[in-house]
């Protein structure tokens, strides 16, 4: 080292074997004389393009072990100052030898420019050896290697925040990195920001790299579950549950409709329903909500039942209308649901249930008229599953006092004409 300041130049490392001069260049940085590994770098990195392949292959391989001896010495340098060009020279490479050291070095690339705060240096070797694991082979065996060596601990806490931020790019970019490493820190790290006290997004790539942790996440996940957590911190659970799909989070959605806060059995019901529709497994679930105390839950257990086709789900929506519900008197936003749920189940059954709501008259059964919500719903509901003589009864609503109401019948009798029933 005294002789290089010395002589200002890198001649004193002549005839060194390579350890020896990575030895040399660790210290030199260590003491904070960057530019003369700086210098070393450039040297090797001009082998790079040498004719030769054997001279290739061991700049590659030099440069890839000198990172490697930065590393356990707790150091960090990008040795190619430029990723593009190593990707260029990769990318015209002949010598599967020397694309499986440069595929390495790229990776050590990709590792010393997160550290040094180059993002998009970082994201552009990462977008490469991703394109190389992707293909398969040799190549990405080597890619798969390098992308795993990166460093988890550094990098692992950054990605992560990323995979709740709107950058698509980014996000994408993250999750597919963090996929290829460890997870145990990423399962605890998720679990913390679920419980945490800041809003939060779950979004399709935190969605994505829990679908990777797996068994588990879904350990964990069941322990919030379990735990007397806030409300806000089951609904994330549970969300995050219904993205992830599979038998294991269905179950753990599947007990957190058992909750006693209504607003958790609500979102459990609404995410069962997305899961699995038309599992007839979910049916004695979702009739038993419908005894539910909270309107909001018995809502969501009928939109559930909308999508099972079973004479049972039927009979359970038909009653709501018919001014039969388990509770008695329901609540215009469950009727509502119940004529828009029998919509899509299309059950000739329901015509005249639905066509009595459109009739200007009380039923014995209720105590109050019929909210306009749930008028508008059935004029829906009969645009859809009604015959010819549907029609008049729809008309009659054309000019009704409520915009909503008013709007759905001319949207029902639009429908009628497309299905043929009306001029």
């Amino acid at each position: 080292m005294a002789r290089i300041r010395d002589e200002g130049s890198l001649r004193p490392l002549e005839g060194l074997d390579d350890d020896r001069v990575m030895e040399v260049a660790a210290k030199l940085l260590e003491v904070g004389e960057r530019g003369w590994v700086d210098r070393i770098a450039a040297v090797s990195s001009r082998n790079l393009e040498s004719e030769r392949p054997d001279f290739r292959l061991r700049a590659a391989r030099f440069l890839h072990r000198m990172h490697g001896r930065f590393r356990e010495l707790g150091l960090s340098m990008e040795l190619v100052p430029d990723p593009g060009w190593l990707i260029g020279l990769l990318e015209r490479e002949v010598d599967d030898r020397v694309r499986r050291e440069m595929i390495a070095l790229l990776g050590d690339q990709a590792d010393a420019s997160f550290a040094e705060g180059r993002w998009e240096d970082f994201e552009r070797a990462c977008r490469a050896l991703l394109r190389y694991d992707e293909a398969g082979g040799e190549l990405g065996e080597a890619a798969g290697a390098a992308l795993r060596s990166l460093d988890a601990g550094r990098l692992g806490r950054p990605l992560l925040e990323n995979l709740f931020r709107e950058d698509e790019s980014l996000a994408s970019l993250s999750a597919d990195l963090l996929s290829r490493m460890e997870g145990a820190f990423a399962v605890e790290y998720v679990a913390d920001r679920l419980k945490g006290e800041e809003e939060m997004e779950i979004t399709p790539w935190l969605v994505e790299f829990a679908r990777h942790l797996g068994k588990s996440l879904l350990s964990v996940l069941s322990e919030i579950l379990e735990s007397n957590a806030r409300e806000e911190v089951y609904v994330r659970v549970i969300r995050l549950l219904e993205g992830m799909g599979g038998g294991g989070a269905l179950a753990l959605v599947k007990t957190a409709s058992r909750n006693p806060i209504p607003g958790v059995r609500k979102q459990a019901l609404r995410s069962l329903a997305r899961m699995s529709p038309g599992d007839p497994t979910l049916l004695p679930l979702f009739l038993q909500a419908m005894r539910d105390d909270e309107p909001e839950v018995r809502r969501e257990a009928v939109r559930g039942l909308g999508t099972i086709d079973d004479p049972e789900a039927v009979e359970a929506l038909l009653a709501v209308l018919r001014g039969k519900s388990p509770v008695g008197e329901e609540h215009p936003g469950v009727e509502e649901a119940a004529c828009l749920a029998l919509a899509r189940l299309g059950p000739e059954k329901a015509l005249d249930p639905l066509q009595d709501l459109l009739r200007r008259r009380i039923f014995a059964l209720r105590k109050r008229s019929v909210h306009p919500r749930v008028k508008a719903a059935a004029c829906y509901a009969l645009g859809q599953i009604g015959g010819p003589e549907v029609v008049d009864l729809i008309r009659q609503y054309l000019d009704d006092p409520d915009p909503v109401l008013r709007n759905e019948a001319r949207k029902a009798l639009a429908a009628c004409r497309r299905r043929g029933l009306s001029d």
